[in-house]
C-alpha cells in the first residue's frame, strides 16, 4: 500500500548538481507545492549555477525502464519532462505511456541545453521536421520561449500539432514594465499571463524548470490548464523575487500573498 495522500508527479530530466535546475529543482518545487514528487534521469550535467562543462545523456532504453519501473509503482497523474538527447525520446515516452495504458498528463519543457553551455543551442536537435512534429503530438503542452519555439517552427510551420504552446516572454529586453505569457491552443482565443517585469538582479537560473514544474504539481492539484499556469506563474515570480543572485529560495506556501498574476 501506498501511504501518501498526495498526487504524484514525475520529473524526466537531467542532473544539475548546483540544483538551479533539472529534477533536483522539480523535486523542490513538488514539495513545495503538496504534491509527491518522483524522478527518471536522462543525463548527468557536470555545471555549477554559472557554467555547464559537459552532459552526458543515458541511454534511451535505461532512461524508459527508469520510467516504467515508477509508473508500474505509482499513480502519476502529471509528467514533466526537460532536458532529453532529441524529441525522439519525446515519442519512446508517448509510445510507453500508451502500452501501460497511463492517463497522466505531459508538459515538456523544450530546453534542448543548459542557456550557458553552447552558443547554439538547437543545431542539432530540431533538424528533423516529422519526428519533431510526432514529438509534439505526443505531449499536452510545451513551454518554449521565443527562441525555442522559433526554433521548434523552422521547418514545420506547414504542419499542424494538437499541443497547447505556453509561449514565454520573460526574457524579452522590451523595455516593458510588463511580462505577457500566452497560452495557444485551450481555446479558440489566446489566453494572456501578465507579471511585473522584475530587475535585472533578480536574475534566477532555472526558471523555466521551476515554471513547468510548478504547472505540472498545480494541474495534478486538479486545476485546469489556465489556472495551473497562473499559479505557476505566481510561484516563479516570489522564485525571482527571493533574493539577489542566480539562485533562488523556493517559497511556494506563500502564492498569492505577493504577486498577482492577471
Amino acid at each position: 500500500m501506498l501511504n501518501s495522500d498526495r498526487p504524484f508527479v514525475l520529473s524526466i530530466g537531467g542532473f544539475d548538481p548546483s540544483g538551479c535546475a533539472g529534477v533536483l529543482a522539480d523535486i523542490k518545487v513538488f514539495e513545495e507545492c503538496g504534491v509527491q514528487g518522483i524522478a527518471a534521469l536522462t543525463c548527468n550535467t557536470i555545471q555549477t549555477d554559472i557554467s555547464c562543462e559537459k552532459i552526458d545523456f543515458f541511454e534511451e532504453s535505461a532512461v524508459l525502464y527508469q520510467i516504467k519501473i515508477l509508473l508500474d509503482r505509482f499513480p502519476v497523474s502529471v509528467i514533466k519532462i526537460g532536458l532529453v538527447q532529441s524529441p525522439q525520446i519525446i515519442i519512446s515516452i508517448r509510445k510507453l505511456l500508451d502500452e501501460i495504458e497511463s492517463e497522466a498528463a505531459v508538459i515538456w519543457d523544450t530546453v534542448s541545453a543548459p542557456t550557458f553551455y553552447q552558443t547554439d543551442r538547437y543545431s542539432a536537435f530540431y533538424t528533423n521536421p516529422e519526428i519533431t512534429i510526432q514529438a509534439l503530438n505526443s505531449v499536452d503542452l510545451i513551454t518554449p520561449n521565443i527562441d525555442e519555439l522559433d526554433a521548434i517552427s523552422s521547418g514545420t510551420a506547414h504542419q499542424t500539432h494538437d499541443t497547447m504552446v505556453l509561449l514565454k516572454r520573460g526574457h524579452e529586453t522590451t523595455g516593458s514594465e510588463s511580462c505577457l505569457d500566452t497560452l495557444y491552443g485551450y481555446t479558440d482565443e489566446p489566453i494572456e499571463f501578465k507579471a511585473p517585469r522584475l530587475a535585472e538582479d533578480y536574475k534566477k537560473r532555472g526558471t523555466g524548470c521551476v515554471l513547468s514544474s510548478a504547472i505540472a504539481a498545480y494541474k495534478s492539484l486538479g486545476n485546469d490548464w489556465p489556472e495551473s499556469i497562473r499559479m505557476a506563474k505566481e510561484y516563479i515570480n516570489q522564485y525571482l523575487l527571493s533574493g539577489q543572485g542566480l539562485i533562488g529560495k523556493h517559497q511556494g506556501n506563500d502564492i498569492g500573498n505577493k504577486i498577482s498574476i492577471r
